[in-house]
This record gives structure tokens, sequence and C-alpha cells, in this order.
């Protein structure tokens, strides 16, 4: 979605744009991050 809505925007524009919809899923990211570091997903494990 962030490739689609940044397209004809300048580069400020569009990079506010992606903080601006991304930044509520840090939290997923770190969390799936600490799964992965943990062993989960993994040689088929999930």
């Amino acid at each position: 979605m962030n490739a689609y809505e940044q397209w004809g925007k300048g580069l400020p524009e569009a990079l506010h744009a992606e903080w601006e919809r991304s930044k509520a899923r840090i939290a997923d990211g770190l969390e799936g991050a600490a799964r992965f570091a943990a062993g989960e997903g993994r040689h088929g494990k999930f």
C-alpha cells in the first residue's frame, strides 16, 4: 500500500506518509522478531 500511495509524491512527503501508515505495526514487528529469535518459524516450526 505504501508503494501505491506514495506514487507521484516528493521524497519527504512520501517518507512521512509511509511512517504515518506504518508506525502502528512496530509492536507487531518487534513481537515477531522476538519469537523468531527464540526459535519459532525455523525449520518448519511455527
